[in-house]
């Protein structure tokens, strides 16, 4: 089940990226290049001060507010859009070879990416600004380096552009430390719970983050994955059903999101959840997150299930397992009503 749940997973991200409209970093042009004003020459160098002494969005992006409808952008920030009322790359007023755009989610039209177009040398400037960045990779080995403010839960990364330039992305994230929480009773991102909770309970307690899939929308999602995966899933899996989940925002080396997925008990209370911390991105990133599940919960119990290596951290109610997903790179901690089983 491991492996198959990856695939899924793996294909869900694949489809969120080509849902979030990516492609508008190309801008308006078939160059890719935002069309620079004729007074660009005037403009001033690139320098440290321009990014501030904290991570946060920059420039025309500072106007925008994680999560604003298109609407709202429009009218905070109305030059990060086209005339035909699209999200192109708009170039900074004032400094030069800096450009802005952003990504709205396909769906409820707000904002779920900010980036700017900036030269290869803006990582020492970064640094200098915010402090040493650290150097990670993403999927496929290109180079990135990350920069985080935990404080204000932003998060910038530099990742390949086009010819000699760089993006610089910004996004909210959640430290992996903060999701876990302190103690081992706890979980940082269900302060009031959640096994044993009634899908009233999460709906009250959770209303920002729940996502509710309804029987149609499930079968549909099925369908897409079959077909990107190449495998029919229905039949593996049996129809899809309807399903509730937590969508939060990614922890230090994740990606798009961090979701917390949710089994039911036959009378309809939360028994079980389950997440995945990744660590592809950052070498050393196994091992501090690692350490972060052994100060939380204690050394745990090694053992292994079906063939899998697996830790045991709590044997009793609620259990606490966590499983070290290969395919994914991420450590997958699940955390149950039920006793673990040896």
């Amino acid at each position: 089940m491991g492996q198959l749940r990856t695939i899924i997973s793996t294909a869900l991200l694949a489809s969120a990226i080509l849902a979030t409209g990516c492609s508008k970093k190309h801008g308006d042009d078939s160059s890719g290049k935002a069309v620079e004003p004729a007074a660009a020459a005037a403009k001033k160098p690139l320098d440290a001060a321009f990014f501030g002494k904290k991570v946060a969005p920059v420039g025309l992006l500072a106007k925008v507010a994680w999560g604003s409808t298109e609407n709202e952008v429009k009218t905070a920030a109305p030059g990060l859009f086209g005339k035909d009322g699209k999200p192109h790359l708009a170039p900074d007023e004032a400094v030069d070879q800096v450009s802005y755009s952003l990504d709205l989610d396909k769906e409820s039209k707000t904002v779920h990416g900010l980036y700017a177009e900036v030269p290869k040398s803006a990582p020492a400037l970064i640094d200098a600004a915010w402090g040493a960045g650290k150097d990670g990779k993403d999927t496929i080995g290109k180079p990135l380096r990350f920069w985080f403010d935990p404080a204000t839960g932003w998060r910038a990364y530099t990742e390949a552009g086009f010819g000699d330039s760089l993006y610089l992305q910004f996004q909210k994230y959640i430290p992996a430390a903060a999701l876990l929480g302190d103690g081992p009773d706890t979980l940082g991102f269900a302060p009031q719970g959640i096994l044993g909770a009634t899908i009233a309970d999460l709906s009250a307690r959770y209303a920002d983050t729940l996502v509710v899939t309804d029987a149609a929308k499930a079968a549909a999602e099925q369908k897409q994955v079959s077909n990107m995966a190449g495998r029919d899933l229905a039949k593996e899996l049996g129809e899809a059903k309807p399903s509730v989940r937590l969508d939060l925002p990614p922890t230090e080396w994740g990606r798009f999101f961090t979701r917390i997925q949710i089994d039911w008990s036959d009378d309809g209370k939360v028994a079980d959840v389950w997440f995945d911390l990744p660590y592809e991105a950052y070498g050393p990133a196994k091992d501090e997150i690692k350490a972060l599940l052994d100060k939380k919960w204690g050394a745990p119990t090694e053992g292994e299930q079906y063939g899998k290596k697996r830790w045991i951290y709590r044997a009793a109610s609620p259990s606490v397992i966590v499983e070290d997903d290969t395919i994914s790179k991420a450590w997958n901690v699940r955390i149950a009503v039920k006793p673990a089983k040896d």
